[in-house]
Parts: structure tokens; C-alpha cells; sequence
């Protein structure tokens, strides 16, 4: 029962369309310093946030999901559940859509302060199969790709 009322409210949230700055902005500050450590401990930069960071935080969410669940209280691991599945359903569909959120640079600042960080000042592609700034995502994709996120996010949270 405690596993579909929290994918009810994941699905619900997935729907509610954010910009990715916006969905790095709901990642609580209870799990910035887990989030940061789970990040490294899976290879993705922490220190010069760009589009090769968001390839590498959604690359590896369900490592970095179960890191920072052992790290942090069960309220913060629901917060960071449904904010990481947001993060990376956004993503997922700027690169299904062939394109990087128009608003990658506020996003990568974000997170560079919520990782303690310096933001890259450009977000441009950082390996061959990173994606470029283009026009806006595809929004039909948008709603299922956020549900995804957020649904993966809710399996292996519980």
C-alpha cells in the first residue's frame, strides 16, 4: 500500500511540468552533501557541472538513489526520490527530443551550488554523446519521460 500511494504521488508530480532549473531547484538540501558524495563515488563531476554531469547523474540515479537513501532520513529520501526522478525524466526528454534544456546554464548553476560547486559559465556538449542546445523538447514526450523518471525513482526507493 505504502509503495502505490507514493507512486500515485510520483505520477502526479510528473505530470506538472518544470524546466530542468526548476526540478534541480526541488532536490532538497537534506541530501545535498549525500548527493554530492554519491555522485563521486559513481564518477560523475562534481566540481565543473555541465550537460557531461546531468548524462552521468541519470546514468547512475539508481546507485545514487539507494547512496543517498542510506545517508539520510526517510522523509528526505521521499523528497530526493521524487526530485532526482523529475531531474532526470526532464532530461531524459531533452535528449529523446534531440536537444539540452534551453535553461541548462541556470540548471547547472543550481546544482553546482547545491553540490558546492562553480557551474560551468557554458554548458555546451562535454563528450561525444552529449546532446546540444536546440529548440525546445518535444512536449508530448515530456509527461511520459517525467513519469518514467519518477516511477524508476519510486521502485528503488522501496
Amino acid at each position: 500500500m505504502r509503495l502505490s500511494i507514493a507512486i500515485l504521488a510520483l505520477v502526479a508530480q510528473a505530470f506538472a511540468l518544470e524546466s530542468l532549473s526548476q526540478d534541480v531547484e526541488d532536490i532538497p538540501s537534506c541530501s545535498h552533501a549525500a548527493l554530492a558524495s554519491a555522485m563521486r563515488k559513481e564518477g560523475c563531476p562534481t566540481s565543473d557541472i555541465s550537460s557531461a554531469t546531468f548524462d552521468c547523474l541519470c546514468r547512475h540515479m539508481t546507485p545514487i538513489l539507494v547512496d543517498v537513501q542510506h545517508a539520510v532520513s526517510v522523509d528526505c529520501t521521499t523528497m530526493f526520490a521524487t526530485a532526482i526522478g523529475k531531474v532526470c525524466g526532464e532530461w531524459q526528454v531533452n535528449q529523446y527530443a534531440s536537444t539540452t534544456a534551453s535553461d541548462l546554464p541556470a540548471a547547472t548553476s543550481i546544482l553546482g551550488t547545491e553540490l558546492g560547486a562553480v557551474a560551468a559559465a557554458t554548458a555546451g556538449p562535454a563528450s561525444p554523446g552529449a546532446t546540444t542546445l536546440k529548440a525546445a523538447a518535444d512536449t508530448t514526450a515530456r509527461p511520459m519521460a517525467r513519469y518514467l523518471g519518477a516511477a524508476v525513482a519510486a521502485v528503488v526507493m522501496f
